[in-house]
């Protein structure tokens, strides 16, 4: 072979003994194949790489692989136009070969377009073009093409979790009109898919396409199914559907044989069925903690529901029962999440009981880590204020369980509105060194996350200023800051400022909703007993929950995963309205009078 690649120009069938080479028995005599490729140029490019790509028909290694990249890319470095191989499974063992960019790269035919559906690195916008050209090229619909898609990554081995909970709420914020065609397949996922996360996605369509808990409930009453339709409720993007569930985890709950994923389901499920049953959820969760049944959802579960629901009379009673679970947890493992959630959830109860020696001796049997979170489709952290001593080390856990990206940001005092204004201007390409989003340059920051999507987390280690003062937390995701941030109190003395502030309080500037209209953040922010000074004018919200531009009344022009948010905000991954300007009267940026402005990025 080594002859054949220096004496190439002296030999008039060389690419075709290189071809067969390429398919030798012996990985040593293939792998010089392969090399002796790359030498090709001119009009012998195109035979070149089909010595190339068959090399890939057979098993490869460390080397052979780097060799095949680098002869591909020199030979596709001298070619006007990319070219693939023909042979599918080629192809295929191709395409998995290469990494997001190079993948971009490529020409989007049906094997390409099918893989970028599988990775984890497109946002909706793009998934949402790929079906419609796949649907194109195969003559088909978008919702089969999307439906067809989850089957494949369902069967496929070491499939992303991720990317089939992204596809699933694709397919959960279609039209129901659209889903007819393929319920019979939808249905069969529910009940056999592989995934779990296929699973619930499956479920969650049907509950958004019937709209009726008792037959959905009566269609999965095999424990496989009963697991996928509480767990997929956090797909639901109704909260009215999500709501007329609330009497089926009642009873999940109150039934004693419900043990295990399901009941850590139904618990964690019981934040999601909204404001009106918070009262009533809160109860139910009570009862779980002191019989000492799945402590630890209960605690999230507990701390998503608004602080106006909680029960004052059995805050302390709750608060004790934490307090003797937590003194009997080993000292090692009060690092552990689980365990932080929990001894903060009764710090909270101890402080809402006014009973300041419990909280005290629950702070004692903790370590200083927070957990923060976000709390589903409402725009707020679980929690509004952590107190820490100046000058000493602490830690922030923030997990993303919304279905949104979100970061928190440590800044200085009365900053979190201004920087989450400058965050408003900025592209999502513009990071910092550590490849941070939204964070401006022109703000001290103490520390900061990166852009959470769903079901992420992270952890930041800071040492608090020797400065006391009230500092914050905020996300600066574009038109988060105004409503979605909390403090980050700095005090020499924690156990004298908590008996002396026992319950948090933001202060919030009031700005009542206008008549007729409804302002669903306004309500979720009233519950925490503050409301939203609205950035933006508000949309006139039909009875049918359409959003209209209030310069026109035309429809908003807003993707699959706008449909599903019930919040105003400007985002370049989720594209929401932000109404038109009062001062001049300009159509809202996403209404179809003005479509070509498709996120919003006004200040």
């Amino acid at each position: 072979m080594r002859v054949v690649c220096y004496q190439r120009d002296r030999i008039p069938n060389a690419l075709a003994l290189l071809k067969a080479a390429a398919n030798d028995p012996s990985p040593r005599v293939r792998l010089e194949a392969v090399r002796a490729a790359s030498f090709f140029n001119g009009p012998d490019v195109p035979k070149a790489l089909e010595v190339a790509y068959d090399v890939l028909k057979h098993d490869t290694d460390y080397y052979l692989d780097y060799c095949v990249k680098e002869t591909l890319r020199q030979l596709q470095s001298l070619s006007k136009e990319k070219v693939l191989p023909a042979e599918p499974a080629v192809l295929a063992a191709l395409i998995t070969r290469m990494d997001d960019k190079e993948l971009e790269a490529q020409p989007e035919v049906e094997a390409v377009l099918v893989a970028k559906l599988q990775r984890k690195s497109y946002d909706l916008a793009k998934r949402d073009r790929f079906l419609k050209e796949l649907a194109r090229l195969r003559n088909s619909d978008p919702v089969a093409e999307l439906v067809t898609a989850i089957k494949t990554l369902d069967g496929k081995d070491g499939a992303d979790a991720a990317v089939a909970t992204e596809l699933g709420k694709m397919l959960v914020a279609t039209p129901a009109a659209r889903l007819e065609k393929v319920i019979p397949q939808v249905t069969e996922l529910a009940k056999n898919a592989r995934m779990p996360a296929v699973s619930r996605a499956a479920w969650a369509t049907l509950i958004m396409k019937d709209r009726k808990a008792d037959d959905v409930w009566a269609a999965s009453a095999d424990g496989k199914s009963r697991l996928a339709v509480v767990s997929g409720l956090a797909l639901v993007t109704d909260p009215a559907v999500r709501a007329a569930f609330y009497p089926q985890l009642t009873a999940l709950l109150a039934d004693v044989k419900t043990k295990g994923p399901v009941r850590k389901a139904a618990i964690l499920a019981l934040p999601l069925t909204g404001a009106q049953n918070a009262e009533a959820s809160f109860k139910v969760l009570a009862n779980e903690l002191k019989e000492g049944r799945e402590r630890a959802a209960v605690a999230g579960a507990m701390m998503q529901l608004p602080r106006t629901s909680w029960d004052k009379a059995s805050a302390g009673d709750l608060a004790q029962g934490v307090l003797n679970y937590a003194k009997s947890v080993d000292a090692k493992r009060r690092a552990d999440q689980d365990f932080v959630e929990l001894n903060q959830l009764g710090m909270e109860l101890a402080s809402l009981a006014g009973n300041s020696g419990l909280r005290k001796e629950l702070r004692s049997l903790g370590v200083s880590v927070f957990v923060i979170k976000t709390v589903h489709e409402q725009l707020r952290f679980d929690t509004q204020r952590i107190v820490v001593e100046k000058g000493k080390p602490f830690e922030i856990l923030f997990e993303n369980t919304d279905v949104m990206p979100h970061n928190l940001v440590v800044v200085e005092p009365d900053q979190h509105l201004n920087i989450g204004m400058a965050a408003m201007t900025m592209s999502p390409n513009d990071k910092d060194k550590k490849g941070r989003a939204y964070l401006p340059k022109n703000f001290k920051i103490l520390d900061a996350t990166h852009m959470l999507e769903p079901g992420q987390k992270e952890k930041l280690q800071l040492k608090a200023p020797d400065k006391e003062g009230n500092y914050e937390f905020v996300c600066t995701f574009p038109g988060h800051a105004m409503i979605m941030w909390g403090q980050v109190v700095v005090t020499g003395d924690v156990e004298g400022y908590l008996q002396a502030n026992p319950v948090p309080h933001l202060p919030m500037a009031t700005m009542p909703a206008r008549s007729g209209e409804v302002n669903q953040v306004d309500q979720s922010i009233a519950h925490q007993g503050r409301r939203w000074q609205r950035p933006f004018p508000p949309l006139v919200i039909s009875s049918r929950s359409q959003l209209s531009c209030r310069a026109c009344s035309a429809p908003e022009v807003r993707s699959a995963r706008a449909r599903s948010t019930s919040v105003f905000v400007s985002s370049p991954r989720y594209s929401l309205p932000a109404g038109p300007s009062p001062s001049t009267g300009r159509h809202s940026p996403s209404c179809r009078a003005n479509a070509s402005s498709a996120t919003v990025r006004e200040s």
